[in-house]
């Protein structure tokens, strides 16, 4: 549940989170999977890149996020 993700990490949830040390995040980009083990393997590999550039390259073009070496 996107909506109820991004309320979590705005009001700190979770607390040993990266997310936790702003409450203004927001949405750039959405993608539908089939499964949540998809859902999670794109996301950790995302932050495992820890590039800004490469973040903007997949808001700038989500369709690139099924070509994502998993």
């Amino acid at each position: 549940n996107l909506v109820e993700r991004l309320q979590k990490h705005n009001s700190h949830v979770y607390s040993h989170a990266f997310t936790r040390k702003a409450s203004d995040w927001e949405y750039a980009v959405s993608f539908e999977c089939s499964n949540r083990e998809k859902v999670q393997a794109i996301e950790f590999f995302v932050k495992k890149i820890k590039s800004r550039k490469f973040i903007v390259k997949i808001v700038e073009n989500p369709h690139i996020i099924p070509d994502l070496p998993l």
